[in-house]
């Protein structure tokens, strides 16, 4: 088994650990609120070039979370492979609420990096804001993402920030977007990379996430 599919293994466990705490603390409803299928995600929303495959997530895991829908696919281009999980969450629940902060170090993925940064979208107004990790698992182990929710078409970087702009709209669902993969070469590379993939992504993302 390589490294990369240990992370993936080790990634959702931490995501089932948390969500299982928080359906215990708060109960939860299934989601009501029904937006486009994922299932009509493109595949070449990163561009031409990548091969695309479909991870499978167990049906505990996703009872656990309380997703109304999900895309959990990986993406290979000559040397690099990078992941990509979005899901949906209905109004009912606050399941989905969980990020790289609180996956990462319940698994022994200890945060070396953490910070907000913007990313120019081309036809926005403003720069969508991520919060970017950069983590290691062991020394020979980096892994590097890019999360935010996604809420009335725009992303949302913090938790409560999120909870109080549902508290305000008639709009309750969102959505988690999380781009990661370990880190193959420099960060200054990588981080090019991701930004590349975020704006070529960000029409579809507009399209299908509330």
């Amino acid at each position: 088994m390589s490294r990369l599919h240990t992370l993936t293994i080790v990634l959702w466990i931490g995501f089932a650990a948390s969500a299982g705490l928080d359906h215990i603390q708060r109960g939860g409803d299934a989601p009501s609120e029904s937006y486009a299928s994922l299932s009509g995600l493109r595949r070449d929303l990163f561009g031409s070039g990548w091969t695309v495959e479909d991870i499978a997530v167990s049906d505990e895991t996703l009872d656990v979370a309380k997703v109304s829908d999900h895309a959990f696919l990986r993406f290979r281009r000559e040397a690099a492979e990078v992941f990509l999980y979005i899901g949906l969450v209905g109004s009912g629940t606050s399941q989905g609420i969980h990020h790289p902060a609180v996956c990462f170090p319940a698994q022994g993925i200890r945060i070396e990096e953490a910070r907000i940064v913007e990313i120019d979208v081309p036809g926005e107004e403003t720069p969508w804001r991520f919060n970017e990790y950069l983590g290691r698992k062991d020394p020979d182990v980096q892994v590097y993402a890019l999360s935010t929710f996604f809420f009335g078409k725009k992303p949302e970087t913090g938790v409560w920030s999120l909870r109080w702009k549902q508290a305000w709209s008639n709009q309750k669902a969102f959505a988690i977007i999380t781009v990661f993969g370990m880190l193959g070469g420099p960060v200054g590379e990588t981080r090019a990379l991701y930004r590349d993939l975020v704006r070529e992504a960000a029409p579809e993302w507009l399209r299908l996430l509330p």
